[in-house]
């Protein structure tokens, strides 16, 4: 169903050209929304991230790390804390020292990520920016925080407390 406003004599155009300036305000109000919101990793830190990392897994994950801190700062909060496995994620070991170990599973960042890598590699290496919009952010179901000590430092996290986990799937 489409409704149209109707204009009468009644109309004036004063209230007219308030109608449609409130119009273009909520437009313009939601493509900076939305720029504010993309999350975009540029030219240079992709080249900066490649010379880094030798092989395509270290290379994503880093742009994985910078990902997941713009998630934080975007308050995203639905971050997967479980299910690690049986012996993966934070737990304390034999001398009572709390270790992370790597999780291994991919989930929907990683799959996204790969992806759009795929999309880019071939440019030119002053071309690639991967952008990540609200609507992709949306679609991550499964995102871990963490998936290793060394990301848990560059978020500024320090191991201070374990607790117990136990596994009840068979």
């Amino acid at each position: 169903m489409i409704r149209a406003a109707q204009v009468s004599e009644k109309t004036s155009v004063e209230e007219l050209k308030t109608r449609y300036l409130r119009r273009r305000l909520e437009q313009w109000r939601a493509e900076i929304t939305e720029r504010l919101e993309t999350i975009a990793i540029n030219a240079s830190t992709i080249r900066s991230l490649r010379s880094k990392y030798s092989d395509d897994a270290s290379f994503l994950h880093g742009m994985r790390q910078i990902v997941v801190n713009a998630l934080v700062a975007n308050k995203f909060s639905r971050f997967a804390i479980r299910p690690y496995g049986n012996t993966a994620g934070l737990y304390k070991d034999a001398d009572g020292a709390l270790v992370v170990d790597s999780i291994q599973m991919v989930d929907d960042l990683d799959r996204m990520l790969v992806q759009r890598w795929k999309q880019q590699r071939e440019k030119n290496a002053s071309e690639v920016v991967l952008y990540l919009t609200p609507t992709d952010v949306k679609k991550l179901a499964t995102v871990y925080l963490f998936k290793n000590k060394d990301d848990l430092d560059r978020l500024g996290y320090s191991i201070i407390s374990s607790r117990e986990r136990i596994n009840t799937d068979k």
